[in-house]
């Protein structure tokens, strides 16, 4: 089966789409047991190094500084051969990429199948999902649109990247929190909480905050944290050591105790799943979690001291409360999450066969 992905940005490197990266190679893997081709068309690449044979990446040429207005002035004439040789069109996360290629794909009579993972609803996301074949998601959560089309898949994780490795104790307790700074995220709370922490005089506490801000808009929300750190005296305490390469994020997780994820999106987080992949307990206000970690570690939102109460039962675990957890919460991600099967699931979706419904 030859395969198109459109998707914004194919980069090894980055910190917001370096795991699409794995994705293609998976796809590729997939397609590759029927000698098939994947061909991908991004906004953007990168570094796509360690790409199997049986890709091809076509940029619309961002990273040569090509405009908005003309990167979608191109984009029939480089969808349409590529859709043409191609026997389906899986469109990755903008719905914008399946409205743009669809005229293309209904007259050449390929099928459309779009993934989506966010828990808003616009007008694009309602049409997406009327005009393809099949809108594929992580999680009941993750779109909210009604359809008989929407497939539940899980997400696709990494798990021979993401991983547990045994730490050394130092004395300290870690805590990380990876994703883009912005205001849905909900840093202000995990902040407070680490203040109420040292209050109590868990002097050992380590926060780090992982990623940057996701928009140009949401750099003042960025300062804001960072001035709160300074006020409230935890400089030493929270660490914001800015976006980190995907494929490099795992180290973070590994060293930590503990993840935190606040998000308010209300759809199942990537990086909280990437955390439990590694064995660690998450703490989380996301109720997208409700049934894969403890309920004691699932916190009422914007409540720094229940958040704060939680952390505190963690650090009191012993050495086999932990691994057991880690265990539990690693073999969930491994049950529903994996990349394999993920990509299985797209490649039947586009070949018309089915995945669970919602």
């Amino acid at each position: 089966m030859n395969l198109l992905m459109i998707t914004r940005k194919v980069d090894r490197l980055d910190s917001h789409a370096g795991h699409t990266h794995r994705w293609v190679q998976a796809l590729a893997q997939e397609v590759a047991r029927t000698h098939g081709h994947l061909s991908v068309l991004c906004l953007q690449q990168g570094d796509v190094s360690g790409l199997p044979e049986n890709v091809s990446v076509h940029s619309l040429g961002k990273e040569r500084g090509v405009s908005r207005l003309r990167r979608w002035g191109r984009f029939p004439a480089a969808a349409w051969p590529l859709v043409a040789r191609s026997h389906a069109v899986f469109c990755h996360q903008n719905p914008e990429y399946a409205l743009a290629v669809w005229p293309i794909a209904k007259l050449l009579g390929r099928r459309v199948v779009a993934w989506y993972v966010h828990g808003t609803v616009t007008w694009k996301t309602r049409l997406m999902a009327h005009l393809v074949d099949a809108v594929l998601t992580a999680s009941p959560e993750s779109f909210r649109v009604h359809s008989r089309k929407v497939r539940v898949t899980g997400h696709g994780i990494d798990l021979d990247m993401f991983r547990p490795q045994p730490r050394q104790p130092d004395g300290q307790f870690r805590i990380v929190s990876v994703g883009r700074i912005s205001p849905t995220k909900d840093y202000e709370t995990l902040i407070q909480a680490v203040a109420v922490l040292r209050k109590a005089g868990l002097a050992g506490v380590i926060c780090e905050i992982v990623g940057g801000p996701g928009l140009p808009q949401h750099q003042e929300y960025f300062e804001s944290l960072r001035s709160m750190t300074q006020r409230l005296g935890l400089k030493d305490a929270v660490r914001f050591p800015g976006p980190v390469a995907n494929e490099r994020v795992a180290a973070h997780y590994q060293r930590a105790d503990v993840m935190v994820n606040l998000s308010g999106t209300g759809s199942v987080d990537k990086a909280g799943l990437e955390a439990m992949a590694c064995g660690l307990p998450l703490v989380t206000s996301n109720a997208a979690f409700r049934t894969l970690v403890p309920s004691d570690l699932l916190v009422v939102p914007n409540n720094p001291q229940l958040l704060a109460d939680a952390l505190r039962r963690v650090q009191g675990w012993d050495v086999l409360q932990r691994r057991a957890l880690g265990e539990r919460l690693r073999a969930a991600v491994a049950r529903d999450h994996s990349l394999p099967a993920l990509a299985v699931k797209i490649v039947a979706a586009c070949r018309g066969g089915s995945t669970s419904a919602v």
